[in-house]
């Protein structure tokens, strides 16, 4: 196994998957614990249906659970955990609806001061929620607003905004390039600040 403080991982996450894998089951309780809020962010953005969600839920643990033993390190646990997620609400979406992961591609726009413009908006354009709502008619706006971004443009928004993902581990829970990463949350908040500006009249 690799050493995997090699990769700055906290060495209580190492002792939890040793004793997951070990077979303890408290552990993996402990893990599920530790990771729920993570999995549960990702799937209800991707997948709305409380029920389907819910089922999702229970076969992402069990696939972290068979899985963990090939865990190597190469990433943090937390990427880890979301990539599997993350992948398991697109197989489900492509079973039901497959033209709602049409937003997963690149983006028809690959010109490079297009990303350059979108690497300045996602640094200078701050759109987090908590801090721009005033009341509570706002706030109902603003959470209406986001559910009608497209599946990946709520997903890569919560995970960089509210689960603390870099670019790059949100680029490595979606297998999509970091420059795809930024374009999204470009127009995701591009569009969000958009809506906020029509309800101020700016």
């Amino acid at each position: 196994m690799p050493n995997p403080t090699a990769f700055g991982h906290e060495n209580d996450d190492v002792l939890l998957v040793a004793a997951v894998v070990r077979g303890d089951i408290n552990a993996f309780r402990k893990l599920i614990i530790q990771y729920e809020k993570l999995v549960v962010s990702i799937v209800f953005k991707m997948v709305t249906q409380k029920e389907d969600s819910e089922d999702i839920c229970q076969d992402v643990f069990l696939k972290i659970y068979e899985k963990l033993p090939g865990f190597r390190y190469q990433s943090k646990l937390s990427t880890w955990i979301g990539s599997i997620a993350f992948n398991t609400c697109v197989n489900f979406v492509k079973k039901r609806k497959p033209l709602l992961l049409e937003d997963l591609k690149n983006p028809a726009n690959d010109d490079e001061e297009f990303y350059m413009a979108a690497e300045v908006a996602i640094k200078d354009l701050s759109i987090a929620p908590d801090e721009q709502l005033v009341n509570k008619e706002m706030e109902g706006l603003l959470l209406r607003s986001i559910e009608s971004l497209s599946i990946i443009q709520k997903t890569v928004l919560h995970l960089f905004h509210h689960d603390d993902f870099s670019l790059q581990e949100i680029s490595e829970v979606t297998s999509l390039p970091v420059t795809t990463i930024k374009s999204h949350l470009f127009r995701a908040r591009k569009q969000l600040k958009e809506e906020m500006n029509k309800y101020l009249n700016i």
